[in-house]
């Protein structure tokens, strides 16, 4: 290791020559070298921090304290040549009063024989203006030095010509900085508090780690960053300001100055036409598009702005996968609903949970989510409504009748709160919920999944094979059930003792004001999909060993694993694969990553290609439901794909494998055109894991102020 640092970091590493030739580049030599011909040496030097930990010693207490960052640290400094290459590490020096960065510079110019002779009179050092004290000593060894103009005194602001010198500098004087960011970012114990034994050796940590660099890692390069490209730069920093001009020769700056004169079009010819053209371009161009998200962010933390907040947050154009969902759009066009700006809507949820480990007590919250919230803030802000606590699932239309009855009244009367001094009344409209199957059907009072017409979206009679009820393909497509239809359902249902199409009777929910009983239910893309038929398509190609398309054998498994284990997905993608092998353990979000990234790469020609080419038609649907922008064509598209998916997974599989979860897929594009992405409303599990994790906690039972119903 000594040797390989030895090596790779440090003047004794390179010579000035080879310095110069591989790692001075033509862009930094034109910009800087005031004779670029005669190529000369050109570095870069900044400090930067390595925190430790308070030191029982007093004197070490003292020496790592740093009044400019208030807490305790070392500093060393970085040497660093224009494409990246780190030429040296100095220090680690102490942080008091004793070192700034112009003290530890001069440290090593007077205590360092190589630094001074590996050095020419005419090289350039850049720096930043904390090495402002150093300038001196380093121009009497004949360096040229690069540092951003200081303000002089009395001035507020720097010159044109000053402003412009900084600017050279600073175009490429943040690839030390990149530099020490690389150190910590890839060496994660550099990036660390460190504890005060370690400190003796943190040089060592830091000068291995720049070794490392230098030798594995790519150079920077700076895009389009050439001589034609600094020779531009300099001709521009010399360019007269004509606006500064004007205001100086015309005393603009003074109070009585005359600033507006009135002219005409006539006196001035060359005055831009705005034209329908040139103002799309201007308003709605892609970059307005992505800075909405960003604006309404910066405007929502304001303080003392409720007003805007308000306005932002009822405006479908800034929250677009609000603007055109199906039913949001219906009641946004209402003066009583949703087109007064200051009535909101919701999605409510309910799953049900332990209150403890081995404990028998089932526990069902009830939450809600706005709508009109932000993403960023709507799923953080969802709100606990209602609980049921017994050792028995609750009767959903008991546990759901407070909950109605106080919906209705936040639908109908509204609520009142102040805005600075006017009082506002604000209405909530029920517009969906999102449960899984199981829920879905006890709140809807039908017949669960697994019997006749148990589908709560269609009237699909199911087919028994082998004793389960199964959801094929049929001849005659389902009819579809509608909110009226289903209400006058559950009202036939009530005086008969059998059930009408897979409806019980009576749900407390057919009396919830706003809410439809069919297109309100969104689908649980968790359940339904993820560990659905994912988890469903995967088990049956590992364990039907009879099958053309098994590929659950141990040769076929270590080819997956291999493939699954060496992907190097990008940060976005959060959590690292586990074996294909451990499959039965995977979690939501890891069925999630197998089926849009992995899955189709994995099991490529393990298979027949028409099975690949099947799951490509679920894996392309899923990619177009999750966008966050969904047009009507990629509705049809991903409609189309979701159809065919269905039907082959019956031919290719047998219909003992048409679960429900596989017949949910049919109504999935119409619930992502009522409700919007797959990604948007569903919020089913989290929610009620986090609330099952504080269940005992003091702090929940003096948090919640609810009706708990017991059953």
């Amino acid at each position: 290791m000594r040797r390989f640092v030895l090596n790779n970091i440090g003047l004794a590493a390179i010579t000035r020559e080879q310095y110069i030739e591989r790692h001075v580049t033509d862009f930094a030599n034109r910009l800087y070298n005031p004779t670029p011909e005669n190529r000369m040496a050109i570095f870069y030097i900044d400090g930067t921090y390595t925190y430790c930990f308070k030191s029982k010693n007093f004197r070490s207490l003292r020496q790592t304290y740093c009044r400019h960052k208030s807490d305790h640290l070392v500093k060393p400094a970085l040497v660093v040549a224009p494409d990246g290459y780190i030429l040296d590490i100095q220090g680690p020096y102490f942080s008091d009063a004793h070192n700034n960065d112009a003290a530890m510079i001069s440290h090593e110019l007077e205590n360092d024989e190589n630094l001074n002779n590996w050095f020419r009179p005419g090289d350039i050092v850049v720096v930043d203006r904390g090495y402002r004290d150093v300038i001196p000593a380093l121009e009497e060894l004949g360096l040229i030095c690069k540092m951003p103009p200081l303000l002089k005194a009395g001035e507020q602001q720097l010159t044109t010509e000053d402003a412009n010198e900084a600017r050279l500098v600073t175009k490429t004087r943040w690839i030390v900085e990149s530099r020490n960011g690389h150190l910590k970012t890839i060496f994660k114990l550099l990036n660390q508090v460190q504890q005060i034994h370690v400190l003796p050796h943190i040089g060592d940590f830091i000068r291995i780690g720049g070794a490392i660099i230098n030798r594995y890692r790519q150079t920077i390069e700076m895009e389009d960053a050439d001589e034609e490209m600094a020779e531009e730069m300099l001709e521009c920093s010399t360019t007269e300001n004509a606006v500064q001009a004007r205001v100086e020769a015309e005393g603009l700056l003074q109070r009585d100055a005359q600033r507006w004169v009135r002219l005409s079009a006539e006196q001035v010819i060359d005055f831009p036409e705005l034209n329908i053209e040139y103002l799309k371009r201007l308003t709605a161009g892609v970059f307005q598009i992505k800075l909405a998200p960003s604006y309404i962010q910066d405007t929502l933390q304001r303080n003392n702005e409720q007003e805007i907040q308000v306005e932002m947050l009822r405006d479908a154009n800034r929250i677009p996968e609000l603007g055109f969902l199906r039913i949001y759009k219906k009641y946004s066009q209402k003066d009583d609903y949703l087109k007064n700006k200051y009535n909101f809507s919701y999605t409510f949820n309910t799953d049900g949970c332990q209150a403890a480990d081995n404990s028998k007590v089932s526990v069902w919250p009830i939450y809600i989510l706005i709508h009109e919230l932000p993403d960023f803030l709507r799923k953080k802000f969802t709100l606990l409504v209602g609980l049921w606590v017994a050792k028995e699932e609750p009767d959903m239309n008991i546990f759901l009748e407070p909950f109605v009855k106080q919906a209705n009244m936040l639908s109908n009367d509204g609520f009142t709160w102040r805005l600075d001094d006017k009082i506002i009344t604000s209405k909530l409209f029920p517009l969906g919920c999102c449960v899984d199957s199981v829920a879905r059907c006890a709140m809807l009072n039908m017949k669960r999944f697994n019997g006749f017409y148990g589908c709560t979206y269609c009237e699909h009679p199911a087919v028994n094979v082998s004793g389960v009820r199964k959801y094929p393909m049929i001849d005659n497509v389902p009819e579809l059930r509608t909110n009226e239809k289903v209400k006058e359902q559950m009202i036939a249902a009530a005086s008969t003792k059998d059930d009408v199409l897979g409806v019980w009777g009576p749900s407390s929910l057919m009396n919830l004001n706003h809410f439809d009983l069919v297109q309100g239910m969104v689908v649980d893309f968790l359940h339904a999909c993820l560990v659905g038929v994912t988890e469903l398509y995967t088990e049956i190609i590992m364990t039907n060993t009879k099958q053309e398309f098994y590929v659950g054998s141990p040769a076929k498994t270590f080819i997956i694993d291999q493939r699954l284990l060496s992907f190097k997905p990008p940060t976005c993608i959060a959590k690292t694969q586990k074996s294909i092998s451990e499959h039965s353990n995977w979690k939501a979000s890891e069925w999630l990553i197998w089926l849009l990234y992995y899955s189709l790469p994995c099991l490529e020609g393990l298979y027949p290609k028409e099975y690949s080419n099947h799951l490509a038609l679920f894996v392309r649907a899923m990619n177009i439901l999750l966008e966050d922008s969904i047009t009507p064509e990629m509705l049809k598209t991903s409609s189309e794909l979701l159809i065919k998916f269905v039907y082959y997974f019956g031919q290719y599989f047998d219909n003992e494998y048409m679960h429900y979860n596989v017949h949910l897929l049919l109504p999935l594009t119409k619930s992502v055109k009522n409700w919007g992405p797959l990604w948007a409303i569903n919020f089913v599990s989290k929610p009620v894991l986090e609330f099952c994790t504080e269940l005992n906690s003091q702090r929940l039972k003096k948090r919640v102020r609810l009706e708990i119903v017991y059953y």
